[in-house]
């Protein structure tokens, strides 16, 4: 099992790019406590140092697939990762700089 921890840098609302071991396999998501009440989602790229793309839900909705909402603590699902390259994307910077990580399912 490989754990990938990720930051968004204080004042903004985009983290640093991670690459993930196995982007077939679903994902748990940590957000700590946040500062600021905030939405919590990824982005991924089609390819390492590509542009990153938001990803929708799959019900037809058109509607982006969000990690968790909220001020935090909390676990969120990412059932499909689109690629290995992904980012952190929070909808309300921060006061101080946020650290995630991301942990993939077993079995």
């Amino acid at each position: 099992m490989s754990t990938i921890f990720t930051t968004v840098a204080s004042g903004l609302t985009t983290g640093m790019q991670f690459d993930l071991a196995r982007s077939d396999r679903a994902h748990v998501v940590h957000v700590p406590s946040l500062g600021a009440p905030s939405s919590v989602r990824l982005q991924f790229a089609p390819n390492s140092g590509g542009i990153f793309c938001d990803v929708f839900k799959d019900d037809g909705s058109g509607a982006l697939a969000y990690v968790a909402s909220g001020s935090g603590d909390f676990f969120g699902r990412v059932q499909r990762p689109a690629s290995p390259w992904g980012r952190v994307v929070l909808g309300a910077a921060q006061a101080d700089t946020t650290s995630l990580f991301l942990v993939p399912e077993t079995g």
